[in-house]
């Protein structure tokens, strides 16, 4: 199975990369959350963690154009211009913030 990180974000207009208000950032968690992603990862200590705003995980067997195109059908239901970019494979960190249970 394959781990994908994969970062969206919402524009206000063509002309500015400006990001939008936090009310259409819930739309858009909502649709990747039904496309599959999670704004979470699980750490090889197994603990959880949050991932930075607009950051998203989808681990399985996907090719990175089906999880573009996954994240991309889930903005387009905030009718927002977007930027999305996926990447692929092992993931370092430092300093996400543990989810708490």
């Amino acid at each position: 199975m394959a781990n994908f990180t994969t970062r969206v974000v919402l524009h206000k207009d063509d002309k500015t990369y400006e990001p939008l208000d936090s009310e259409t950032y819930e739309i858009l968690h909502e649709a990747m959350e039904e496309q599959g992603f999670s704004r979470t990862i699980i750490g090889d200590n197994g603990h959880e963690y949050h991932l930075p705003p607009a950051e998203y995980n989808k681990i399985g067997d996907f090719t990175g154009d089906q999880v573009r195109s996954s994240a991309q059908a889930a903005a387009k239901k905030t009718g927002k211009k977007k930027s999305i970019i996926v990447t692929e494979g092992v993931r370092f960190w430092i300093g996400l913030k543990k989810v708490k249970k």
